[in-house]
C-alpha cells in the first residue's frame, strides 16, 4: 500500500522474488489496450487471490475487499513526500533495503 510512485510493484516483486512467492502485478490485469480497465479484471483478480501463495500490490477498490480477505500480511509504504515524487517522475525507483521475512503466504503492497 502507498501512493503512486511510492515503490509499490518493485517491493511486492522483490518480496516475491526474496519468499519465492509468485507477484501478480495488478496493474497488468486492471489495464487493457488504451489504458482502459478490463472488464475480467475482477474475475483476474479473484482467480488469482484463490491460489494458496501470491504478492500483490493495494490498487483498485472493487478487489480491495478480495485482497484483504485474503492476505496474511499488508505491507504500508509511507515515505517522504522527496522521494516518491521523484520516483513518480522518472527517478530511482530502487525498493528499501532491509526486508525482513515477516510472514510468507499471501501479501498486499
Amino acid at each position: 500500500m502507498g501512493t503512486s510512485g511510492a515503490g509499490r510493484t518493485t517491493l511486492a516483486a522483490r518480496i516475491g522474488a526474496l519468499l519465492d512467492l509468485p507477484h501478480v502485478e495488478i496493474d497488468a490485469l486492471f489495464h487493457g489496450p488504451g489504458w482502459e480497465a478490463r472488464p475480467s479484471f475482477e474475475d483476474d483478480a479473484r482467480r488469482f487471490a484463490a491460489e494458496p501463495t501470491w504478492v500483490t500490490e493495494w490498487q483498485y477498490e472493487p478487489v480491495r475487499p478480495l485482497l484483504t480477505e485474503r492476505a496474511d500480511l499488508l505491507v504500508w509504504l509511507d515515505l517522504p513526500g522527496v522521494p516518491v515524487g521523484h520516483r513518480a517522475t522518472g527517478g530511482n525507483a530502487r525498493a528499501p533495503a532491509g526486508l525482513s521475512r515477516l510472514g510468507a503466504g499471501r501479501a498486499a503492497c
